[in-house]
């Protein structure tokens, strides 16, 4: 008796075994402060996590990323310091 199809595998000893047609489920993702399932748009913090709608700020989720820093750093980046050449007087 053969059987030709996709879903059967044989073993060595000559055993018909089928393969497992389990699906894998995705992760479902969820916020990292509440633990609610997320909608279609997450919100994903610079602390690189991803947050509900009601914990999506900063102070809601104690977040761990230096914001203070980083505005600075922005601001420095954004608006170079501008210097003048001298000029030499003419006597």
């Amino acid at each position: 008796m053969d059987i030709n199809c996709d879903n059967i595998k044989k073993k060595p000893n000559d055993k018909v075994i089928k393969k497992d047609s389990k699906k894998t489920k995705k992760k479902k993702k969820k916020c990292q402060n509440c633990k609610k399932r997320l909608g279609l748009i997450p919100f994903e913090c610079k602390c690189k996590n991803q947050f509900c709608i009601k914990c999506r700020y900063p102070d809601k989720h104690n977040c761990n990323f230096d914001w203070v820093l980083y505005g600075k750093e922005k601001i420095l980046k954004e608006n170079p310091l501008i210097t003048v050449n001298k000029i030499n007087k003419i006597e």
